[in-house]
């Protein structure tokens, strides 16, 4: 799927109606009813506690309903069903009498006699919000008939198998009845029967689970509609002084759900499963999330809810529901592998999504264009929330452009015209140390909050009291309504915008307006190349590399990373595919590492700047990681694979060209890769917010967050020559960005269908890759290359260049007016541009050797010589 597909017809749109969000649920078009289709009930089994009693009231009954993709069981013994049948013919009645009353009502009507006479109404008549009748015919179908009734309580005598045969066919054709009929199924009587609610059914919250009626203490009083506030236990005595107040819980994976009634939306609490409750100190080696209390008063049937620091009490009618709520709630919590307290799967914190089928949808953007025109689409369709949070957050950014064409696409615009009409908004930044970032979080949460009263603005941590100084927030959500969630490497901040293009000039500008022409390296434009999707960077990253088999396609801002030994950089990626390219090559079998990283880390200052330690300490722990000293993946592969290396891993810029104005000097500019990304084998994706460094993955220092999304829907495709099921995200995302890297038109994208045979990896990638590098060469000399191998060759390349055109970038980006080739002994002259045109996308060969030769750590006159390491890695 492509990122203009979303943006185009993506977003939910629905009506302007304004909707609390802070303690609410999604919203439905039909407030009354909890089914719109018919569920199906099957009876299971039939068991009766004394084998010895023939009464058919003590049967218990097994009953599986099924309504959508939702399946749940209960038991249910016969008295309750017959109670159920009581409460409908009751229900029956009122209804009926009311539609007498109306018949009379329209009839004195007619005579003229209507303002003179007064309908009785009977108190007893329900309220529950269910659909009136219009007619009698109406009623009557809603009309449960007893005599369907009259086979549960025949005398169930016979064997064993007779009787559970009889009852199972009794109990069905009567479930059938009031099945049978949306009305009947929509009726408070009968969703109380079959614990249901208005939260059951919305597949994003997962498997249905249990329900029902508890009684609870903690919470304020509730206002209802009916009188119905005391003692849930007793009703008809204030035992309790009123302090103990009926409310409908319904269990999910993951939390527990309070609402005053079935039919309502209005969230009363959450208990969210995040953490097992603290143990005790009393040595239980077991922690349960609920466990059964033991009261004075026999009568009282109590169960206690821990999580953390908190728990809660709730009652209920019987020892039988405290043992049913107790188990439900502790399979929830800890059972895998849905459990939120259950270790998850590579270590995320949050449990596996898709278990079950919940409608989720992901779409992945590339670059900011398409990303945030999607976020502006989703902020503006906002119906009651938004919530967002970033290392950096720019008021005045502009989400469309040209933004003179957009101006109300502007961040605060957006959200003030959506904080007016209600929308609650909810933004987190992160508090740098003023004296090391200049982001200005201060200025950013000023501006917000005099947005409007509704946008409340949190800046975190502060560095006294908490003693973090050096690690960030570095997560990048945007989440509108609790339906949408973009996630990704993209700050909503200046420097962000870019698009496919990825053009060096912007004069006049059109695309970044002021600050963001945004260069970090110098004051020309850089472009970002950024991917985004709609978590668990960590762990995750190691046994992914262990366990597919093929290729991994890895695009990232940093790669340092350490092997098994290195007592300085702690994280193991590098260990991890070290090991499995040795595997590869053992087992003579075909495996690929491809990594597209900055050319030069994105800080200001050209690498041989006094003011540039920063570059200079990050270029060398980066080139530490790939290709120099002992610690480096590429030294140890080659002692012992040698050339073969290459065609095991291999490592990539991107760069682009242009002019910087109409007639004006040819420039480049190194496409600087913001992305947090890694596709695996064209199944997989692991998007975030993620480096690959120690920051990132110890998870003891910077917050992230990321999605690993694993396709259930494939192509057909190839692998190495071979047929290969390929998912549909995986595939679409990298065939979208190789085409793009690679400057492919859209009726070339096949032959990049198979990322590891020699035609696509070595005739294709790797050779655009090399001629690109090349061309860039010839017509700039541009740094960083592998002809330069120390400060003092950079600086004699500096002079040279300086001499010849007057002037230069930091990074030699500057092309002569004129290039001078030979050919045949005679003296060609060309337009740089002539040249550059043979450029295909915007691949470039990573350079090994850049700077091999000089030790790039800080000296003792540098500011970043006192500076922990730890801040660089």
């Amino acid at each position: 799927m492509s990122s203009e597909r979303l943006i185009a017809d993506g977003t939910p749109h629905s009506d302007d109606t304004m909707l609390p969000s802070s303690h609410s649920f999604r919203q439905w078009d039909e407030p009354t009813w909890i089914f719109d289709e018919l569920p199906l009930a099957t009876i299971v089994s039939v068991s009766r506690p004394d084998t010895s009693d023939i009464s058919p009231i003590l049967l218990s009954y097994t009953i599986e309903f099924h309504y959508k993709q939702f399946k749940w069981r209960l038991v249910k013994k016969a008295s309750q069903v017959l109670y159920l049948h009581f409460a409908l013919k009751k229900r029956a009645f009122f209804e009926e009498i009311h539609e007498k009353q109306e018949q009379v009502k329209e009839w004195l009507h007619s005579l003229g006699l209507v303002e003179q006479t007064a309908v009785v109404q009977d108190v007893d008549e329900p309220d529950d919000g269910a659909v009136p009748f219009l007619n009698e015919d109406d009623v009557k179908k809603r009309n449960v008939p007893s005599i369907a009734a009259l086979p549960i309580i025949r005398p169930a005598l016979g064997g064993q198998q007779a009787i559970s045969d009889r009852a199972k066919a009794a109990m069905q054709g009567y479930l059938n009845h009031f099945l049978g009929n949306l009305d009947i199924v929509n009726s408070k009587e009968v969703c109380k029967f079959l614990e249901v609610s208005k939260l059951s059914f919305l597949k994003e919250y997962g498997s249905k689970l249990k329900e029902g009626y508890v009684a609870v203490k903690h919470l304020s009083n509730i206002q209802r509609s009916d009188s119905g506030i005391g003692c849930y236990i007793c009703p008809w005595f204030d035992c309790c002084n009123n302090n103990w107040q009926k409310v409908w819980a319904v269990l999910k994976p993951g939390f527990l759900a309070l609402l005053n009634d079935p039919f309502d939306t209005e969230l009363l609490d959450i208990i969210i499963f995040k953490v097992l409750p603290v143990p005790d100190g009393k040595g239980d080696s077991e922690l349960n999330l609920a466990d059964q209390i033991k009261e004075r008063n026999p009568l009282r049937y109590t169960f206690q809810v821990s999580c953390g620091n908190q728990s809660i009490r709730f009652r209920t009618t019987s020892n039988a529901k405290v043992s049913e709520w107790v188990t439900a709630i502790n399979e929830a919590g800890l059972k895998p592998p849905e459990g939120w307290c259950h270790p998850h799967r590579y270590g995320s914190f949050a449990s596996q999504r898709g278990l079950t089928e919940d409608g989720s949808q992901a779409q992945w953007f590339i670059d900011g264009q398409a990303a945030f025109e999607a976020i502006a689409s989703a902020i503006e369709n906002a119906k009651s929330e938004i919530f967002m949070t970033g290392w950096w957050v720019c008021p005045e950014l502009y989400l469309r452009r040209p933004f003179d064409n957009h101006l109300n696409s502007r961040l605060d615009a957006l959200l003030e015209a959506k904080a007016k009409k209600g929308v609650q908004i909810y933004i987190l930044l992160y508090k740098e140390v003023s004296l090391a970032l200049k982001i200005n979080s201060g200025y950013s949460k000023r501006s917000l909050l005099n947005i409007h009263e509704n946008v409340r603005v949190l800046r975190y941590p502060d560095h006294f009291s908490t003693g973090v100084y050096l690690w960030s927030h570095h997560e990048k959500l945007v989440i509108v309504d609790h339906q949408m969630c973009f996630i990704g490497g993209l700050d909503l901040c200046f420097g962000r915008y870019d698009t496919t293009e990825h053009k060096v000039g912007d004069c006049p500008p059109l695309m970044w307006p002021g600050k963001d022409y945004y260069n970090p390296r110098e004051s020309e434009p850089n472009s970002w190349e950024d991917t985004m999707k709609d978590e668990l960077q960590r762990r995750s990253v190691l046994l992914i590399i262990v366990l597919f088999p093929l290729p991994i396609f890895f695009q990232n801002q940093f790669f340092i990373s350490g092997l098994s030994g290195d007592e300085i950089i702690q994280n193991r990626v590098l260990e991890a595919l070290y090991r499995r390219i040795l595997q590869a090559h053992k087992e003579q079998k075909l495996f690929r590492v491809i990594i597209v990283i900055p050319l030069l880390p994105g800080f200001q200052g050209g690498v041989d700047d006094s003011g540039a330690a920063t570059v200079r300490a990050l270029m060398r722990w980066q080139y530490r990681t790939i290709s120099w000293e002992k610690t480096s993946i590429l030294y140890n592969l080659s002692v012992l694979l040698g050339p073969k290396t290459h065609d095991y891993i291999s490592f990539y810029g991107l760069r682009s060209h242009g002019r910087l104005f109409e007639g004006g000097p040819v420039a480049t500019s190194q496409v600087y890769v913001h992305s947090k990304l890694i596709i695996i084998d064209d199944r997989a994706a692991l998007i975030g917010s993620s480096n690959i460094n120690d920051r990132s993955l110890l998870g003891s220092r910077d917050s992230e967050i990321g999605v690993l999304i694993e396709d259930k829907e494939f192509v057909e495709s190839s692998m190495n020559g071979q047929p290969w099921k390929a998912g549909k995200f995986a595939y679409s995302l990298r065939r979208s960005l190789w085409s793009e890297h690679l400057g492919l038109y859209a009726g070339e994208k096949s032959e990049i269908s198979d990322p590891v045979s020699d035609k696509t990896y070595k005739e294709l990638w790797v050779a655009t890759a090399k001629k690109n590098s090349k061309i860039y060469h010839e017509v700039f000399s541009c740094i960083p290359n592998d002809g330069v191998h120390s400060r003092a060759a950079l600086r004699q390349c500096m002079a040279y260049w300086k001499e010849k055109l007057g002037h230069t970038t930091i990074d030699l980006g500057i092309a002569p007016e004129k290039l001078h080739s030979y050919d045949n002994g005679k003296v060609k002259v060309l337009d740089p541009m002539e040249k550059l045109n043979s450029v295909k996308g915007h691949l470039v060969s990573f350079p090994l050797e850049f700077m091999c030769k000089e030790d790039l750590r800080p000296v003792f006159n540098e500011s970043e010589f006192y500076a922990s390491p730890q801040v660089f890695h």
